[in-house]
């Protein structure tokens, strides 16, 4: 079980939709156990993170506005072969091509 470094998006809102499951999300200082019809929408800069800690499957469905961040995902996934987290060098490098600042590690 993994999530996302802590991080900010600099050119995009998103909005997460709990569809299976349950989710830990970060929001600045705030922690928000997500359970299944929860709707969180963060505007560009806010510092987030989100991970699931249960053995079960969660399913996010995520909206970001405006279009193009969803390239980061495919670099990140070529990068890593779908298999776990791109290398720390790459994700960094990524995360500034695509206006994303890591802000810390993802939760634990």
């Amino acid at each position: 079980m993994s999530g996302p470094p802590l991080h900010v998006h600099t050119r995009e809102d998103e909005l997460f939709y709990v569809l299976e499951g349950e989710v830990v999300f970060q929001i600045a200082d705030q922690r928000i156990l997500a359970k299944v019809g929860t709707t969180l929408f963060l505007p560009r800069g806010s510092v987030h993170t989100y991970q699931n800690f249960t053995g079960h499957t969660a399913r996010l469905l995520i909206m970001v506005t405006p279009a193009g961040v969803d390239r980061l995902f495919e670099e990140m996934s070529a990068d890593s072969h779908g298999t776990s987290m791109p290398d720390p060098v790459f994700l960094e490098s990524i995360f500034t091509k695509y206006g994303l600042r890591m802000m810390g590690p993802p939760l634990s």
